[in-house]
């Protein structure tokens, strides 16, 4: 870099956040609930409603209630946030088509249980890939093949 280069920053999320956001964001929902169709229970009098779970990862990220989880920029939150988010919609895309995150959480009949299961699910995914990445395939495989975690 050259001294008359200026850097650029934004918040970046670290690697093992995003699996801990998840869980975090499933905990959330199963200890104060979930809902569809909003971010957060409109009507709710305490500072942790029941959410979605684009809220749920809100509330992990940014300590409570924001308008708009996605258009956070300016909090320290929002690298964790957006990491997660889109680390989640990728995960929807590969294990369920092409849905959306706010599609799959207010589909009549959803649950919260398939809700903060999908969440686990992608974070154990993330994990798995995080291995992966750190192990390479060779002694990700010969780990496997053992009968340990890589």
């Amino acid at each position: 870099m050259q001294s008359t280069q200026n850097l650029v920053t934004r918040p970046v999320a670290l690697p093992e956040g995003v699996s801990r956001t998840l869980r975090d964001a499933a905990s959330y929902l199963a200890r104060y609930g979930w809902i569809q169709g909003c971010y957060y229970d409109q009507s709710a009098t305490v500072f942790t409603p029941a959410a979605c779970w684009v809220g749920a990862l809100g509330m992990v990220c940014y300590g409570g209630p924001v308008d708009a989880p996605a258009v956070n920029y300016e909090d320290p939150g929002y690298g964790d946030f957006v990491a997660a988010q889109q680390f989640l919609q990728k995960y929807l895309k590969a294990t369920r088509g092409d849905e959306g995150l706010y599609s799959f959480n207010d589909v009549r009949g959803r649950t919260r249980e398939e809700i903060i299961a999908v969440l686990n699910e992608a974070a154990d995914q993330w994990e798995r890939s995080r291995s992966l990445l750190r192990h390479g395939p060779f002694v990700s495989a010969v780990t496997s093949s053992l009968g340990g975690a890589a």
